[in-house]
């Protein structure tokens, strides 16, 4: 670290100067859409430059590139930095002219709508402080090409099941990991609650009710959610799903469900998935870790004795739980459940309460392997046609706009983000509400 150079955390700003005009800080913060980004600014000028973790190590070493190359009037034009790219894409734009007596370098960016936003100009000597401060250890960043490979073989290992010894070998999704199979209940909506008093309709599944009330209110309703007759069909009867229940949003509060390998079934519950007292809402604000979880007497116990039983194991915290209605060849109906997103905990119990440590600073994950293996089961059969291929092709190809600005769909995120990006997300998915599905990605799908 230079003299000039102050030492501070890359929180607060790490600063450099070179000259009046050239004045360099660096930040790292998270951005409304759940990624770090890191706000390079040259205060002699009063110009910003926003630059995403995942190009940063590509922008350290232009600079560096462009340091090194100390005399940019005898450089052929060919071996001039034009621009930083990422999938074919201009990021930022490098641009080089004359100031007076000193030569000067430009950068900005190629789209104010992108995550890389903003523009720069330095004198090309000041380069070498620039370049000094960006490979700083006060910034604090590792080797991120080396944690993506290591993140991607872990990523690759929780997916697939091994197929035998050879590489080879094929390779099978893996059932049963942050999905569950079950007979489907249907439950009366958010319509289903009437003069203050909430219909309980578990128990007359298919039966006809004795609430007169109750039988009448279906009727009074153009836009019918799921009833317990759900596999009755006429010309009459309109169904069409119920947004709010599926993600579990307004009336209905949701509530995320704790997950962890495996899907096997004791007294009518499965052991290994626990419902939790905490919301959605407060995992996904993030504002207060551990989450905290207080339960009852019986229902502690019942934790401890079928859920908690092999402490090695590891533990998920799944939201925005999604059923996949079908029907089985016997007739009878099912749900493929699984949550949209899931992120991974450590637990600690005091007494009645079950405190839930979130990992990696709040990194929560798309539930691909809930989302692959309802394509993989679902997806009607067509001759040339891989329905995971083209699912994950056409997910990936989307982009989400919030504010005016773009971003890819990502497996994952850090919390907190934005709520429009949960929305947006299920619209890619399952098109808007009211629509029945169409218009999404799973839209072909052979379910109910």
């Amino acid at each position: 670290m230079s003299a000039n150079q102050k030492k501070s955390s890359i929180q607060s700003g790490v600063a450099t100067k070179f000259d009046s005009r050239n004045h360099f800080r660096i930040r790292r913060s998270k951005d409304s859409s759940g990624f770090q980004t890191y706000l390079l600014e040259n205060l002699g000028r009063n110009e910003k430059l926003y630059v995403p973790r995942f190009i940063y190590d590509q922008f350290r070493v232009a600079i560096r590139v462009i340091k090194n190359q100390s005399n940019i009037k005898n450089s052929k034009k060919s071996d001039l930095i034009k621009s930083i790219k990422f999938k074919d894409e201009d990021l930022f734009i490098f641009e080089y002219y004359k100031e007076y007596d000193e030569v000067m370098v430009s950068i900005k960016s190629s789209s104010q709508k992108n995550a890389a936003k903003g523009q720069m100009s330095l004198n090309l000597e000041s380069c070498a402080a620039l370049d000094e401060l960006l490979y700083s250890e006060s910034i604090e960043h590792p080797n991120d090409a080396l944690k993506r490979i290591i993140a991607y073989h872990r990523l690759f290992q929780f997916t697939f099941d091994e197929g035998g010894e050879s590489i080879n070998s094929a390779l099978a999704l893996k059932k049963n990991v942050l999905t569950e199979t079950l007979k489907y209940t249907p439950r009366l909506g958010s319509l289903g609650q009437k003069n203050g008093e909430q219909n309980k309709p578990k128990n007359n599944i298919g039966k006809k009710s004795h609430n007169k009330k109750l039988d009448e209110e279906p009727k009074a309703n153009k836009n019918k959610v799921f009833k317990s007759r759900l596999a009755e069909r006429s010309g009459s009867k309109e169904y069409a799903i119920n947004y709010e229940l599926l993600f579990a949003k307004g009336l209905v509060k949701s509530k995320p469900e704790a997950l962890n390998k495996g899907s096997k079934d004791f007294n009518g519950h499965t052991k290994y998935v626990f419902p939790l007292p905490v919301l959605a809402s407060e995992i996904k604000m993030f504002a207060q870790t551990p989450f905290r979880c207080e339960f009852t007497n019986e229902d502690i116990s019942r934790m401890r004795e079928n859920f908690l039983g092999d402490r090695d194991q590891d533990y998920y915290v799944g939201f925005e739980i999604m059923d996949v209605v079908h029907q089985k060849p016997s007739g009878g109906l099912h749900t493929l459940k699984f949550p949209l997103y899931y992120m991974k905990v450590q637990l600690r119990e005091s007494g009645r309460t079950l405190f839930l440590e979130p990992h990696k600073e709040g990194r929560v994950y798309l539930n691909h392997l809930g989302l692959a293996n309802a394509v993989e089961q679902f997806s009607k059969v067509r001759m040339g046609h891989d329905p995971l291929s083209e699912f994950f092709s056409n997910l990936l190809a989307q982009s989400i706009e919030v504010d005016g600005s773009f971003s890819r769909i990502y497996l994952s995120r850090m919390l907190p983000f934005k709520e429009e990006f949960y929305q947006k997300t299920r619209e890619i998915l399952l098109g808007n509400p009211g629509e029945n599905g169409k218009g999404g990605l799973l839209q072909g799908l052979d379910v109910i």
